[in-house]
């Protein structure tokens, strides 16, 4: 029975800020997925750029 014991700590612990805008997640689970997303976005970036390249030197240089 100790587990129920710390039930309404951590939702005392929570300020304003947390309930509104964490949706049930916590900061760490918050900041990896915007990391996460960060890199996804860089991957994604450097894939259009190198398709760009690739097809302009194609265009430039006909059938590479």
């Amino acid at each position: 029975m100790k587990h129920f014991m710390n039930n309404g700590k951590e939702y005392l612990r929570s300020s304003k800020y947390d309930n509104k805008y964490r949706q049930g997640r916590s900061y760490q689970q918050r900041e990896g997925h915007y990391k996460f997303l960060e890199f996804l976005g860089v991957v994604v970036a450097v894939f259009v750029f190198g398709a760009i390249f690739y097809l302009t030197l194609k265009l430039i240089y006909g059938a590479i």
